[in-house]
C-alpha cells in the first residue's frame, strides 16, 4: 500500500512541475488503484483515482479519461470525494465536448458551496475551470480559478496552475476587452 502512495505522491509532484510525461511514467508503476489503503476506504483512493484521470486527460487520452472517470465517481465515499469526482469529470466532458454534461458538473460545483481551503477542494474549481474553458466558457472558469487561488495573484494555487489561471484571467480580460 504505501509503495502505490508514494508512487501517486510522486505522480502529483510531477504534475506540479508540469512534468506529464513523468507523472505517466509513475502511474504505470504504480498500476491499478487498490481496493482499499492501509486496510480501509481511504479518501487518499479518490485522489488516487482522480489522479488517473488527470495524467491522462492532460496526455489527450480523452477515451482512457473518459473510463476512468466512473472509477473515480463510484469509488467516491464522501460529498467532497465525490465533488472532486465530478470535477475531475467536468474537465474529462469538457475535452470530449460535452458541453452540456462539463456546465451541469460545473454548477454541481458551485451550488454544493464548498469552500476551497485545501488542495481538494481547490481542485473542485481549478478541474471544472478546465472543463468550462474547453467548452469555452471563459468568463465561468476565469471565476472559478479566482475562487480557487483566493485573490488575483491566485496566492494559493501550485505555481503551474498559477500560470494557467493567469493566463485564464489574462485571456477572459483580453476577451471581453478588459484592459
Amino acid at each position: 500500500n504505501l509503495h502505490s502512495a508514494i508512487l501517486h505522491l510522486l505522480t502529483e509532484a510531477a504534475l506540479a512541475c508540469a512534468r506529464i510525461d513523468l507523472a505517466a511514467q509513475f502511474l504505470e508503476r504504480a498500476g491499478v488503484v487498490p481496493d482499499l489503503l492501509f486496510g480501509r476506504r481511504h479518501p487518499y483512493l479518490t485522489v488516487m483515482r482522480v489522479l488517473h484521470v488527470r495524467v491522462n486527460a492532460f496526455q489527450g487520452k480523452v477515451a482512457e479519461a473518459s473510463t476512468l472517470v466512473t472509477d473515480a465517481i463510484d469509488g467516491a465515499s464522501s460529498e467532497v470525494e465525490t465533488l472532486y469526482a465530478d470535477a475531475v469529470a467536468c474537465l474529462v466532458n469538457g475535452t470530449s465536448d460535452q458541453r452540456r454534461n462539463a456546465k451541469e458538473l460545473a454548477d454541481s460545483i458551485e451550488l454544493s458551496g464548498i469552500v476551497p481551503t485545501v488542495a481538494v477542494s481547490r481542485g473542485c474549481y481549478l478541474l471544472a475551470a478546465y472543463g468550462l474553458v474547453a467548452v469555452g466558457s471563459l468568463d465561468r472558469a476565469a471565476r472559478f480559478i479566482l475562487i480557487a487561488g483566493g485573490d488575483p495573484g491566485l496566492a494559493r494555487l501550485m505555481i503551474i496552475d498559477r500560470v494557467l489561471g493567469l493566463e485564464l484571467l489574462a485571456t477572459s480580460a483580453i476577451a471581453a476587452t478588459d484592459l
